[in-house]
């Protein structure tokens, strides 16, 4: 591994030395790199001689030419190349997090950060992670993430994200002095990522391994010619660690004239990748070779509720928000409003765990001033002073209802709150799934639990049809919750829906109440359904049917919903198959 660190920043010297001041751009291309590492590597497999690179420099063509002179340049820089005894460092995990954790810290680009944050390395809710982009819009998202905990709901979400922006700020110092080493950053970068819980503790032998590459690399930076930024070299070191096929890339031209014919090329890449023909005479304006179709395979991801139920509603969408994150999604005012309003309620249960009418008006103007806050800390989050104070007024309508709801709850069926915004996490059939459960009830003097998660958006008024999506897999995150709950040892009564939404209706409720036996099931309570735990085995079954349909079988066409939020999608203008837009018609 020191091997092919120190082999790659050689490189990159000896082509900066070379290169005409036209063709700079090919200093940041990293798969052009990659060609020179695998010629490189072929050439010294095959023991050319300085004399042949040296006929090669002076009477070869322009591109042979210069990669004869590349080649003499770097044998300099790694004349005293030793073995490699640290060993390959490349599949193991901590080191790739290490790996991409570093390429957050560093860029300059919020969108890198925001899916670090959001990748399963970190765990935290991509629309969670935007909303904070948004909070401090114009500051760097690794400095601003630790004044925008507010966008995160919940106490274990807020800390997932606190250590991360710990994380982010430990790197920031060296990272800030352009004198510090790789061996440094790597230091730095490996303490910071243990402490915030992003990768387990180094193992020793690599962690001597990836601070060995690293001196290896600053040797050669010390000695460079040209001043290279620190952002710069840390990205040459990240790219010999994570771009492990690069010994098997295109080389930069088909045939050197240095190389013996017996030498036989790099095995193409499987995804069909071509050969660059020429380094200089190649014309930029050929049309490349269109791809054959082909199945888009997810990369592993830790699914939410909200993910899959997303797939299900509009496949298009989910291509473009997690597979390509082409644009921005900028959110919207339902998801603002319904992060606040959250908040807010998880701020009175942990304030407040009697209810009954003798205390309503108390409760209720606890409530109030929660909403009050919650919504006063998060006014940026709004686009407009106007959703702001629309957002808000909402909120206050909604509140009586919900403390009704609480009195009656309390005095039909008393239980003790017994869990708030709590993660939980699960593995099955090979895949990892995470969820955040609004609160957790238990009735009073013991028994099973009820998961209780708040909507803000619509819900079904139909619990038999809600019923047979959970039997299907289509709505996935009450079969989510019952599942991770049971993992955590808790026995599952009911999982419900608290409809939120409406200040005209009140608070509805769409529960499902789980039995052993459907044979033998109770007659279901009004806005209830009988599920059996049989039904909760096929939702279950369907999910990871679905997630395996994501991530090893893939996809070639990914269909958009039959009733897509069209209006409302921050990939719409990039969809050539949404709906037409129907004629409005207006009239007095």
């Amino acid at each position: 591994m020191i091997q092919t660190v120190r082999r790659r920043a050689a490189l990159w010297v000896a082509l900066a030395e070379h290169v005409s001041p036209a063709n700079e751009h090919w200093l940041v291309d990293a798969a052009l790199l990659d060609g020179y590492v695998a010629l490189f590597a072929a050439a010294e497999a095959a023991a050319i001689d300085a004399t042949s690179l040296a006929l090669a420099a002076a009477e070869g063509d322009n591109a042979t030419s210069l990669i004869a002179r590349v080649f003499l340049t770097a044998r300099a820089w790694l004349a005293d190349e030793s073995p490699d005894e640290a060993g390959d460092v490349a599949s193991d995990g901590s080191a790739l997090v290490l790996a991409r954790f570093i390429e957050a810290a560093l860029s300059t680009h919020d969108e890198v950060v925001i899916r670090f944050l959001a990748s399963a390395d970190v765990g935290l809710d991509i629309a969670h992670v935007r909303a904070a982009h948004r909070m401090r819009r114009g500051e760097p998202l690794q400095a601003a993430l630790g004044q925008a905990l507010d966008a995160f709901p919940g106490v274990a979400q807020r800390e997932i994200a606190a250590r991360a922006a710990a994380a982010l700020r430990a790197i920031s110092v060296p990272a800030a002095d352009e004198s510090t080493t790789l061996e440094s950053l790597i230091r730095a970068g490996m303490c910071a990522v243990a402490s915030a819980r992003i990768a387990d503790p180094f193992p020793k032998g690599v962690a001597d391994a990836l601070c060995a590459a690293a001196r290896g690399a600053d040797e050669i930076w010390r000695g460079a010619a040209r001043e290279v930024s620190l952002r710069d070299r840390a990205q040459i070191f990240l790219d010999a660690l994570t771009r492990h096929e690069a010994t098997l890339a295109a080389w930069p031209i088909a045939s050197p004239s240095f190389m013996s014919a017996a030498v036989s090329l790099p095995t193409a890449r499987p995804n069909g990748e071509r050969r660059r023909a020429s380094l200089e005479s190649e014309s930029p304006w050929v049309w490349p070779v269109s791809e054959s179709d082909r199945a888009v395979i997810a990369p592993p991801m830790t699914f939410s509720a909200s993910r899959l139920n997303a797939f299900v509603k509009c496949g298009r969408r989910w291509f473009f928000e997690y597979l390509c994150d082409a644009v921005e999604d900028e959110g919207s005012i339902q998801a603002t409003y319904g992060r606040v309003l959250h908040e807010a309620l998880e701020a009175l249960h942990h304030n407040e765990s009697e209810f009954s009418e003798e205390r309503s008006s108390a409760t209720l103007a606890a409530l109030l001033l929660e909403i009050d806050t919650a919504f006063a800390k998060s006014r940026r989050a709004f686009a407009t002073p106007w959703e702001y104070a629309v957002s808000r007024l909402q909120a206050r309508r909604i509140a009586p209802h919900y403390v009704d709801w609480l009195v009656a709850q309390a005095k039909s069926a008393p239980a003790t709150i017994v869990a708030l915004e709590s993660q939980h996490r699960l593995r099955a059939g090979g895949h990892d799934f995470v969820g955040y459960i609004d609160r957790i009830d238990q009735p009073v003097g013991g028994g099973p639990v009820t998961i209780y998660d708040y909507k803000t958006g619509r819900i079904t008024s139909n619990p038999a049809a809600y019923l047979a999506d959970v039997r299907s897999g289509d709505e996935s995150q009450l079969p989510l919750y019952y599942f991770m709950c049971r993992a955590a040892g808790s026995e599952v009564g009911r999982v419900a829906l608290v409809s939120v939404r409406d200040p005209e209706t009140g608070v509805r409720v769409l529960a499902l109440d789980i039995v052993d036996d459907q044979a033998v099931a109770p007659v279901p309570r009004a806005g209830s359904a009988v599920c059996s735990t049989a039904d909760l085995d096929e939702a279950l079954a369907a999910i990871l049917e679905r997630c395996d349909l994501l991530t090893k079988t893939g996809l070639e066409h990914f269909v958009p919903g039959v009733d897509p939020p069209c209006g409302y999608c921050a990939y719409a203008a990039a969809c050539r198959e949404r709906p037409l837009r129907k004629e409005r018609i207006f009239a007095r």
